[in-house]
């Protein structure tokens, strides 16, 4: 996923956007499972950063956000609201890790429930899908992107063999589950891309 040159091209403007904050994120709540790759790296990112100073992320979770069926919202409403009401005394400012953003429709479980946890947080995203004036005021005040288009989706949507997780389509829960398909050498490569990645783009952040 990170050997095509728009994408790193599009990564390091997405980090360039976050520079001034990253230092400071406490918390990386990775949207999986399509986010996962892309929070590992920023993740990377702001540890290096944070090692400068003698200091380390506090909290990295995974959790299982995007678009849901109709008939399940209510339930995964329920079931991220009790992990986010659980763990927001400790979460710090947070940084949402997503790989693409269409409509922000899939967004708004999520967001709401950070809102009304009292989290405070950014959302970072490696492309959006239309003119940032078409999104919500809400979803633009916390959000953070590398460029239009479809580039986020196209690279990391659905590469469960690099990730090693999917969501469950027959449970609603507030994570994702390890998928049968995942492929130990692809995901050892990717790791092993974001190590590389990460120290080629911390020097951008201040």
């Amino acid at each position: 996923p990170f050997h095509s040159i728009k994408v790193l091209e599009t990564l390091a403007r997405l980090v360039l956007e976050l520079r001034e904050h990253i230092p400071h994120y406490d918390t990386v709540l990775s949207d999986d499972a399509s986010g996962r790759l892309v929070a590992l790296l920023l993740r990377k990112i702001i540890n290096n950063k944070r090692s400068e100073r003698g200091e380390k992320l506090k909290h990295t979770y995974f959790i299982a956000g995007g678009r849901i069926d109709q008939a399940n919202i209510d339930l995964h409403s329920t079931k991220l609201n009790e992990f986010i009401s659980q763990k927001k005394d400790s979460l710090g400012k947070t940084l949402l890790v997503v790989e693409y953003i269409q409509s922000g429709k899939g967004m708004e479980t999520i967001l709401q429930t950070l809102e009304n946890n009292g989290v405070d947080f950014d959302i970072a995203t490696v492309s959006i899908c239309h003119h940032p004036d078409s999104y919500d005021l809400n979803l633009l005040k916390h959000l953070y992107y590398g460029q239009r288009g479809n580039v986020g989706m196209r690279s990391f949507y659905n590469k469960f063999i690099h990730s090693g997780v999917i969501k469950d389509p027959h449970k609603v829960t507030a994570h994702p589950k390890k998928s049968a398909r995942a492929n130990p050498r692809k995901m050892k490569e990717a790791r092993k891309d974001i190590s590389l990645l990460a120290a080629e783009l911390s020097p951008l952040v201040d």
